[in-house]
């Protein structure tokens, strides 16, 4: 996950600048600022565990575990699909990758984001997250959430992921 952060960090930088003319306009050095970017997107979105209701990129635990915080790696696969790329699959297959990036974010808000109701009903403020998601990916059914993440101090509805799952 790191190193596709360094790499919008990096590469996407560097093509802003080049686009806002704060830096010289090189042919090459675009095309290589994309490459990069496309490449990422593709490495990022080929670790993914299917699942019954969609998907998720696993984490560095393997695909069994799906992290709250991979939320993150979503951006690179978006700016992949914005650049026109794909990841290729068997038999030529052209995987969307801003299908994979919203299958994502749906797992990562239907399985490690706590509502309030059915199987966290006992959390006291709902928009906690559970940092890691364990699933038996024999038979797509989740074996338990990880960790309780959130802000505790705040008032019911007002507890978020720092990455952005904002609950209301």
């Amino acid at each position: 996950m790191t190193m596709d952060l360094n790499t919008v960090s990096t590469f996407g930088n560097l093509l802003r600048l080049m686009a806002e003319e704060q830096i010289e306009y090189n042919p090459w050095e675009r095309r290589y600022y994309e490459l990069a970017l496309k490449l990422s997107a593709a490495v990022q979105a080929g670790r993914w565990t299917q699942i019954e209701n969609g998907g998720f990129m696993y984490s560095f635990n393997g695909p069994h575990s799906l992290f709250v915080d991979t939320v993150r790696t979503c951006r690179i696969l978006m700016l992949g699909h914005a650049l026109g790329h794909y990841l290729p699959g068997e038999h030529d297959e052209k995987i969307s990758l801003l299908n994979r990036a919203l299958q994502h974010l749906e797992s990562t808000a239907r399985y490690c984001v706590f509502y309030g109701q059915g199987r966290d009903r006992w959390v006291s403020v709902y928009g906690r997250t559970a940092h890691e998601c364990i699933f038996n990916i024999n038979d797509d059914i989740i074996a338990a959430p990880i960790v309780s993440r959130g802000i505790p101090d705040l008032p019911p509805g007002r507890a978020v992921y720092p990455g952005g799952f904002g609950i209301r």
